[in-house]
């Protein structure tokens, strides 16, 4: 997954601001804090942070500054990847940022995110591979940052049975959204509560002690859980034989052998609960809810889209325009990427057609198939000519609209063997959207591809794919009711 544990970490996080350890300061409503805490996966320590919250100053102006560190190491199907990211943020009394500044480290490339709050307005800047993206947005009122959740929460007042949301600026997708609280009595520990805090349909659980500090926080769906340490155990720290996308994977009753020969597939998803109302519309093919409304079957056949009813190029509909647009992971405006497209595509003009040069074409090129990579931006992807199914994704994307062919990334589940991964791959539309998947240079892309969600990605849309995922892992179980071809 994109950042892996690093978007599990994110949502820990979010209420993580460390055991209290001085409270008061000259400036009034800011206080002190810090600690340290294991990350773990699985029961198992994967990493550790820190964090520090502090009175300061931003620009002359009193204000709490929170320092945040994490560093991380496990394994990608058998591939060792470390990621650490830290940031500083300034936040006025009411916990909105005047400034922050977000860096990212993994597989020797660096992402910095800054964001500057100027009379209500936020300009931020994304720098990825030297590739930088400005946007200005207008920061929403009473809205907090995502990392103030714990403070926020102290202020509304712990009390079983308390529930409340708030809108706060999530610094993972730089977008607003909404986040869940319900707060509980812990019968556990006594005079502790538990909180239970839902954002983008991710459950985190919160453990406070009777003073309102959190001590651990955890991830359900992936067993993933921050735990209060000291500096010198947090910094006892090894790379995990953790493998991330192993733990991540959904099992079935059937091996498949050969995906690519797969004509019609048909299968049954369960759900612990209820079938989530977003799934309906992104399932592949017909689909079939039960009754109990707890399970969904699905067909999907190959989609043989006649190449003569293609649109020709270059594809200009309103409807579509932000499917050609450059985003901050899809660069398809970058100089390097508009030569390759048009070396790819030639002097085709059938929209299908050159959509397919494309896809075999990045399938060539990125002549190394790699997990040590990370979320590599389009741009990153083509220098390193190496990558996972999302390097050959975004790489494949910026390529497609940079052509003019409106495209847009889509994520879900494909076999290997009996248990199905996380993958991504991409959708191409000419004349209708066509699945395509340029990882294992299929043109269309086989059945077996089960699509779960889609969108542009930008910080916001890789987020929202990425946390939609989450949602899913252990939750489901699939099983095979019918194959055709030689699967």
């Amino acid at each position: 997954m994109k950042r892996s544990i690093l978007f599990i970490a994110a949502a820990v996080l979010l209420f993580g601001i460390p055991a209290k350890q001085v409270v008061g300061s000259d400036s009034p409503g800011f206080e002190t804090r810090k600690g340290w805490f294991n990350v773990n996966l699985k029961n198992s320590k994967v990493g550790y942070s820190f964090s520090a919250y502090e009175p300061s100053e931003y620009k002359g102006k009193a204000c709490q500054k929170l320092t945040t560190y994490l560093k991380f190491g496990l394994l990608r199907m058998g591939t060792p990847i470390e990621l650490d990211a830290g940031g500083t943020v300034f936040l006025t009394e009411d916990l909105a940022p005047l400034y922050f500044k977000l860096t990212e480290h993994q597989a020797s490339k660096e992402k910095t995110v800054e964001g500057v709050l100027i009379n209500d307005r936020l300009s931020l800047t994304i720098n990825i591979a030297g590739q930088k993206t400005h946007k200005d947005i207008a920061y929403e009122k009473n809205a907090i940052f995502a990392d103030a959740g714990e403070i926020f929460a102290q202020r509304k007042g712990l009390k079983d049975g308390k529930k409340f949301k708030v809108r706060v600026f999530n610094q993972d997708s730089l977008a607003f959204e909404d986040l869940k609280c319900t707060i509980y009595s812990d019968k556990e520990k006594k005079g502790g509560f538990v909180l239970h805090a839902d954002i983008l349909g991710v459950d985190t659980v919160h453990y406070l002690d009777k003073d309102g500090n959190t001590y651990r926080s955890t991830v359900p769906a992936l067993g993933a859980e921050l735990v209060k340490t000291d500096e010198k155990d947090a910094l006892s720290f090894e790379l995990s034989e953790i493998d991330i996308i192993k733990e991540t994977c959904v099992s079935s009753n059937t091996t498949i052998k050969s995906p690519s020969s797969v004509t019609l597939f048909e299968a049954r998803m369960t759900f612990k609960d209820t079938v989530p109302e977003r799934l309906k519309s992104h399932i592949p093919g017909e689909a079939k809810l039960s009754r109990n409304g707890r399970s969904i079957l699905f067909s999907n056949k190959i989609d043989l889209f006649r190449e003569e009813e293609a649109l020709q190029l270059p594809i200009k509909t309103k409807a579509l325009a932000r499917y050609l647009l450059p985003s901050t992971y899809e660069q398809s405006a970058d100089s390097a990427i508009m030569g390759a497209a048009a070396k790819a595509v030639g002097d085709e003009k059938n929209s299908y057609r050159a959509a397919k040069r494309i896809i075999h074409w990045v399938y060539r090129y990125l002549n190394k198939k790699s997990f040590n990579t990370g979320f590599n931006s389009a741009v990153e992807a083509f220098s390193d000519r190496q990558g996972d199914c999302k390097a050959h994704s975004v790489l494949a994307i910026a390529m497609l609209r940079a052509a003019g062919v409106p495209a847009r990334a889509s994520a879900g589940l494909f076999p290997i063997g009996s248990k199905f991964y996380y993958h991504m791959w991409v959708e191409a539309y000419v004349g209708k959207w066509v699945a395509l998947d340029p990882t294992f240079d299929e043109t269309p892309a086989d059945s077996v591809h089960i699509k779960l969600n889609d969108g542009v990605l930008d910080e916001a849309g890789r987020n929202n794919l990425m946390l939609d995922i989450l949602q899913y892992f252990d939750k489901i179980s699939l099983e095979i009711t019918r194959l055709e071809g030689k699967g």
